[in-house]
């Protein structure tokens, strides 16, 4: 059966203009226009098939993924629930753990919030965290209509580095999952430059940005780069520091590198016994720019990566740009 009008008609409305025009093209209807509206007015009036309909809602999922953050908090996996079988390996006793609350599907879609555990492996555990809200509104009829948002958080207990990664955009929903893993028998720590003296803290920090750096730069297809301008490869925007161990202060340094050489930064520093805990910016790899975020958030390690420009309908390349800065991150925030 085709699907209706007005199905198309949503699912284009949601797609890039030039993803329009690509299609346009694909589907040889020879128009050009600069309104999104007249694309998808030809588009909807080409007639689709159910199969066509299908093969458009992918591409807008992948569109979807490359558009959005890719995120990843990181915390400590500290202890187990000790009424579990002591004898049971690590991944066999959070397996355990997680199963009792399971989450539960029906033909409306999530019935009961909880785990679904993916693989079970000597030295690592994955899976998803399914949870949902319910909002209600009240309609121009006074009509009191339910709202529902499914949520579902990534997890990976990696045990040979004993942590757990949480990859979602949402730092409510990491922080939630490590509530209920609690609740579950699981407890996690912090991960980062807590436990360390400010001055090594920041200095890690640094590093970070440095080590980063290099490897962009030694990238082969950066050789694009003015070699006396290395601000096109990394700039740092934004460096939110503790201050007195109380308050955060944002300080803007204008895509420098050189972090703690600044002098807003040197003198909280210095005055305010102050610390570095986020930075924000952009990087070019592979002739894209992305801008990221790094540091730690309520108690969590954090990195998120999120393109910039046009859809090019790739997200892998999101993915491998997170991977690469974290890498980097991994050695100066996590395994410090």
């Amino acid at each position: 059966m085709a699907p209706r009008d007005e199905q198309v008609r949503t699912a284009l409305q949601m797609m890039p203009i030039n993803i329009l025009r690509k299609l346009i093209e694909e589907r040889e209807l020879g128009v050009t226009s600069r309104s999104s509206d007249t694309l998808i007015r030809h588009l909807v009036e080409d007639g689709w098939t159910d199969d066509e309909y299908e093969v458009l809602k992918r591409r807008l999922a992948k569109i979807q993924r490359e558009k959005q953050p890719y995120s990843r908090y990181i915390v400590d996996i500290d202890s187990l629930d000790q009424g579990v079988d002591q004898d049971l390996p690590d991944h066999e006793r959070i397996a355990d753990l997680l199963t009792t609350n399971t989450a539960e599907f029906d033909e409306m879609g999530l019935a009961d919030p909880g785990f679904e555990v993916d693989e079970v492996k000597e030295n690592s555990v994955t899976g998803i965290h399914w949870t949902k809200s319910i909002n209600y509104k009240l309609t121009p009829l006074y009509e009191i209509k339910a709202d529902e948002t499914v949520y579902e958080t990534g997890f990976n207990f990696d045990l040979d580095n004993n942590i757990l990664l949480i990859d979602c955009s949402l730092p409510a929903k990491a922080s939630n999952l490590t509530n209920v893993l609690r609740h579950q028998g699981i407890a996690t720590d912090s991960v980062g430059h807590d436990d360390l003296a400010t001055q090594t803290a920041n200095q890690f920090v640094q590093d970070f940005v440095d080590e980063f750096k290099e490897r962009l730069l030694d990238r082969s297809n950066q050789l694009a780069l003015d070699p006396s301008d290395t601000s096109a490869a990394l700039e740092i925007d934004l460096v939110e520091m503790l201050v007195d161990e109380a308050e955060l202060e944002d300080i803007r340094i204008g895509g420098r590198t050189n972090i703690i050489g600044n002098p807003t930064v040197k003198e909280l520093r210095e005055d305010h016994d102050a610390r570095v805990v986020r930075l924000e910016g952009q990087f070019r790899l592979d002739e894209t720019y992305y801008n990221f975020i790094t540091g730690s958030t309520d108690g969590m390690g954090q990195v998120s990566v999120k393109k910039q420009g046009r859809v090019e309908e790739r997200p892998e390349i999101v993915e491998e740009a997170f991977d690469f800065i974290y890498d980097s991150y991994d050695q100066q925030f996590v395994d410090v």
